[in-house]
This record gives C-alpha cells, structure tokens and sequence, in this order.
C-alpha cells in the first residue's frame, strides 16, 4: 500500500481531491508529527524546514500506483514539488506517509498557517472567472455572479 498525507487542493472536498483522490482509499485526518513551515499564496506550499512553524493539518489516503504517478504529474515532481515520506499522526498511531514539499517558495515574510482550506477565491475560481471574462469580450462580471458561481 502507497499510504498519501495531503495538506492543500488535494484534500477531502477540494477540487484535485475530486480529480485525482475520490476513488482512493481515505484513512482519516491528520497531523504530520514534526512541525513545518506552510504558507498560502493563493496555493498551498509546505516548506521542509522541521520545527519551525506547526503540525500541519492532513488529510491521509491509500493510493494505487498508477494514482501517485498522476499526482506525481500534477505536482511537477520533484521539480515543482518534491514527494518525501514523513511521519504522520494518525487516529493515534505514527504512519509514514508521502507528502509534497515545495521546492519553489521560501517562508520569507508570509504568514505561517496550520492548515488549508479552499476559499471561494481560490485559483480555480480565478481560472473560471477569467475563461468566462474572456468570452464575454472582456464585459466586466458582476460581484454577484461571481459569489454565485461558487455555490454550485
């Protein structure tokens, strides 16, 4: 078994849950045992710096194979990001798990977060917005449309 600690759009209710984890095995929420740095700009990134920052909030699943090659994908390994196994705190018991590290950001001066949740501002909406300005000839959207958008 792959076991996959996840701690941003990956996790359970997100949209690269929907896309890429629906049909894995989920084993619960989480925490990783050490402490790292995460940081939201508009995406998540953890950052490998243990013990600084807190116990990130994760969401934990049993892949297949051919699922951590798709995420592997998504998450431009070990470019993008780099996949390492860590431990995770889990229902009371320490399991080791991948997890995605940044290796493009740095903590600098952003805040530091314990976990993430996706807003409704998050980059997917953003994407959607823009697609949907730029067939409308660039019209401005109302503010309205945009909130509604998020409810479906």
């Amino acid at each position: 078994d792959i076991w996959l600690a996840t701690y941003g759009t990956l996790k359970k209710g997100c949209n690269n849950y929907n896309l890429h984890l629906a049909n894995s095995k989920y084993m619960g929420s989480g925490t990783t045992q050490e402490m790292y740095p995460l940081i939201i700009k508009d995406l998540p990134y953890l950052i490998e710096d243990i013990g600084n920052g807190f116990q990130i909030e994760v969401d934990v699943f049993k892949i297949s194979k051919p699922v951590l090659e798709r995420i592997d994908e998504l998450e431009i390994h070990p470019t993008w990001y780099k996949r390492k196994q860590i431990p995770i705190l889990l229902n009371g018991n320490t399991v080791t798990c991948w997890i995605y590290f940044s290796m493009t950001e740095s903590i600098g001066s952003n805040t530091l977060h314990k976990t993430y949740t996706q807003e409704l501002n998050s980059n997917y909406l953003g994407e959607s917005f823009l697609s949907l300005q730029a067939k409308t000839n660039h019209e401005s959207i109302p503010e309205s449309a945009i909130k509604d958008l998020g409810k479906q």
